[in-house]
């Protein structure tokens, strides 16, 4: 298996279930965030590592050589990132991950997972739940560049490259690569170091999965009958787990009891997604092993015990 990114937040997580499991594991990342991820791996070999850009179409030739299916991690992440340096977003999301797709299907490689994410929902009305078929309503460039990228994997997809398509929920947890520009990480950072944390509006709905949870789904996607998964998209994360922000926000006191909560109203996030799991549950049989509160506890005890100490 190719992971592209595999040194990020969730691909430093999946590389280590994916060697567990007894595959053979290349990753190829450009290491924007250093190499301490997966340093401690060079030593098992059943992992490889190839310092590179899936820009780089020759290098991406190369290394497909010996590849049976490949998991498409590498992207500019986050609404922030993307708008910093778009033109790099724009060839890393959408262009890169479109060429390195239309690579695999020229090698015959079939088995292709392109991650992309729930925010492609972007904004739905009070009451509706958003499923695999819904209407798309980005309302951020990154999630443009994530929705351009399906659509050309969908437009490459024929009888001989079926490509998955996995939107994640918003991930939280502890990695070997440790985020904390995502809203779980961020508020419970925020909670132990500031004492407060700041809601804007907090009526918006979220679904949120553990970063383990999201590496499991993809090693079932890659276990599973090609038959189930080839040409299909999957909402990733379950049903329970559709939080709105203020509630997120009441259970992180819960946890953490000193910290104080304010919200402000006149502001607020547009991005608002509750989701639908029922398709990946009843086709895959996907459960997650771990809920909200675990992730909060994870990382607070880690904290405190110097295992987070930047």
């Amino acid at each position: 298996v190719l992971i592209t990114g595999g040194a990020g937040y969730i691909g430093s997580t999946l590389v280590r279930k994916l060697l567990d499991l007894g595959y053979k594991v290349t990753v190829l990342d450009k290491l924007l965030f250093g190499e301490f991820p997966i340093k401690d791996l060079e030593a098992n070999p059943d992992f490889k590592f190839i310092h590179g850009d899936i820009l780089d179409r020759d290098l991406i030739v190369k290394t497909l050589a010996d590849i049976d299916a490949v998991v498409n991690l590498a992207a500019i992440v986050g609404d922030a990132a993307c708008v910093y340096q778009k033109e790099t977003a724009l060839h890393t999301n959408y262009l890169g991950a479109v060429d390195l797709a239309r690579t695999c299907k020229t090698l015959c490689i079939k088995s292709f997972i392109q991650v992309s994410t729930c925010s492609v929902y972007g904004q739905i009305k009070e009451n509706t739940v958003a499923k695999e078929n819904s209407k798309l309503f980005p309302v951020d460039f990154y999630t443009e560049t994530k929705i351009y990228a399906e659509k050309g994997l969908r437009e490459l997809a024929d009888d001989n490259f079926m490509p998955t398509i996995l939107r994640l929920s918003t991930v939280y947890g502890l990695s070997p690569r440790m985020r904390f520009d995502l809203v779980v990480n961020n508020f419970v950072k925020k909670a132990l170091k500031e004492k407060e944390i700041i809601i804007f509006g907090g009526k918006q709905w979220r679904p949120l999965l553990h970063v383990s949870d999201i590496a499991e789904a993809i090693c079932l996607v890659l276990r599973s009958h090609f038959s189930k998964v080839a040409n299909q998209i999957f909402n990733v994360g379950t049903n329970s787990e559709n939080y709105r922000i203020s509630e997120l926000g009441a259970l992180i006191k819960e946890i953490i009891p000193d910290v104080k909560i304010k919200t402000i109203n006149d502001t607020y996030d547009k991005r608002s997604y509750k989701v639908n799991f029922d398709k990946i549950e009843k086709k895959l049989h996907f459960k997650p092993k771990k809920n909200l509160k675990d992730g909060i506890v994870e990382i607070k005890n880690a904290t405190k015990d110097g295992k987070i100490f930047n």
